[in-house]
């Protein structure tokens, strides 16, 4: 068998039977641009092998802009425009902060998150040099597998053995969107995707994203209490209780 088409089946098999889930993260492959989440993450920190004194800086960095993407949630127009700036600004800062293979590593690490569709993401289709042709029937594919996973969800719970068939089959139509794309690679196009992915990574060990809160806002009248930061509660659980009137 080709080299090239055996370490590709490991690709497939690494893709279709990891399961991504955490506590703050749990659809990695739904999300357009995972980079500000990856950034975040412990897994992704060792893996990269971070100094020190770059995950010391990383974290100033991550958050510095935690209150905005958090805030982004409540005006989503707005929103979006400032993430899209946060994006930019983040990743400009990646080009001194990591080096030319952690940077590359983190590239790598994106396109497994997205699955055999990442080979549309325009960076990758130029590097594998698709053709046009090859562009079209490999949306088709992820068009057609897309609407029959759409097809499996029922908007509820359906129990626990219909929900273990509907993972099943979810898997299954995933294994069969990997190797309906395969097909239409050529050898010398399967060895550039092997050598995007990189070496395995775990996608189990996603999703333990962290965002720092926002500060306490400073002023009016503390019942019981005097004045609080977060400052003085790092390291303690707090409970927050809100009234409202009207």
């Amino acid at each position: 068998m080709n080299p090239g088409r055996i370490t590709l089946v490991v690709f497939l098999s690494l893709l279709v039977y990891s399961n991504v889930q955490g506590q703050n993260v749990t659809n990695y492959a739904q999300i357009p641009n995972p980079f500000l989440f990856l950034l975040r993450e412990p897994a992704v920190h060792q893996d990269l092998q971070l100094t020190p004194k770059q995950r010391g800086e990383l974290i100033l960095l991550n958050e510095k802009y935690d209150g905005v993407l958090l805030a982004s949630r409540n005006s989503p127009q707005k929103g979006q425009r400032r993430v899209a700036e946060v994006f930019a600004e983040t990743l400009d800062a990646m080009k001194s902060l990591l080096t030319a293979e952690q940077q590359t590593r983190l590239r790598q690490i994106g396109y497994r998150l997205k699955g055999m569709p990442f080979v549309l993401l325009p960076d990758a289709a130029m590097e594998m040099e698709l053709s046009d042709e090859q562009k079209q029937q490999i949306q088709q594919v992820v068009d057609d597998t897309a609407q029959k996973l759409d097809d499996l969800n029922t908007g509820t719970f359906p129990g626990p053995d219909a929900y273990a068939k509907i993972q099943a089959d979810s898997q299954r139509l995933q294994r069969e969107q990997q190797k309906n794309i395969s097909a239409l690679l050529e050898d010398q196009q399967k060895q550039t995707l092997v050598a995007l992915i990189g070496k395995p990574f775990d996608l189990a060990s996603l999703g333990r994203v962290g965002f720092r809160a926002p500060e306490i806002a400073p002023g009016g009248t503390w019942i019981n209490s005097e004045a609080l930061n977060l400052t003085k509660l790092r390291g303690k659980v707090v409970a927050l209780h809100f009234f409202a009137f009207g």
